[in-house]
């Protein structure tokens, strides 16, 4: 079975990983930690692993585009006001 992760997680190492995870009301899968979206290599591989369905991978990965684009959008935002 071939993993993607950049880490070179072994595979029981992802399963561990996901034990940290959790699904919240939207389908996105979610880190218990600090409610943000896991990379899109990390998904991959708990797809891979059988451990997340293919709906969940694509509805988190869209998910984590655009949290990320509006994360950006807002910080631009307040850095040009903060620089008038």
């Amino acid at each position: 079975m071939k993993l993607i992760n950049d880490c070179g997680y072994t595979e029981d190492r992802i399963k561990q990983e996901y034990q940290d995870t959790f699904v919240d009301n939207e389908g996105i899968l979610r880190w218990m930690a600090n409610q943000q979206i896991p990379f899109q290599d990390m998904l991959a591989d708990f797809r891979t692993l059988g451990l997340i369905s293919e709906d969940i991978q694509l509805t988190s990965n869209l998910a984590r585009e655009k949290e990320t684009d509006e994360f950006w959008e807002g910080y631009f935002n307040n850095t040009q006001k903060e620089t008038v």
